[in-house]
């Protein structure tokens, strides 16, 4: 059987755009972000490096995220750019069904903090990423 989205919105699969829309405004109201953007259907945070740890963790922590699950985390290198590289992560709330990438621009990817100590399965990803960068 061939899903649509509309019919996975009917069934709570997929969040209507509204519920999308009000966890980006909602987003705008955490400290330290640099910026929030609805972009295919889905809310991008950036943060800096510095602060991503005290984000993630209002992230999992506050009711009105709870972002329960880190789905997984990796790295874009951007060669021309001062700040060459961005660590993405791709959190889950199941419990409010939203998802949510936070994305952190840096000029060394190991320089990023952990956050293996909110989601330990983080702790293989943020090693392939820096067996990745020697």
């Amino acid at each position: 059987m061939v899903e649509t989205t509309a019919s996975l919105m009917e069934a709570g699969a997929v969040p209507p755009a509204s519920s999308v829309q009000a966890l980006a405004d909602l987003a705008r109201s955490l400290p330290h972000t640099t910026g929030v953007t609805v972009q295919a259907g889905g809310v991008i945070i950036r943060t800096n490096r510095d602060t991503v740890a005290e984000v993630m963790l209002i992230l999992r922590d506050d009711a009105r995220f709870s972002f329960e699950q880190l789905l997984d985390l990796w790295w874009v290198e951007w060669p021309r750019s001062p700040r060459r590289f961005e660590v993405v992560y791709n959190l889950l709330s199941v419990s409010l069904n939203h998802r949510l990438r936070v994305v952190v621009s840096t000029d060394e990817p190991a320089s990023v903090p952990s956050v293996s100590g909110l989601w330990p399965c983080a702790a293989w990803w943020e090693r392939e990423i820096s067996h990745g960068l020697t």
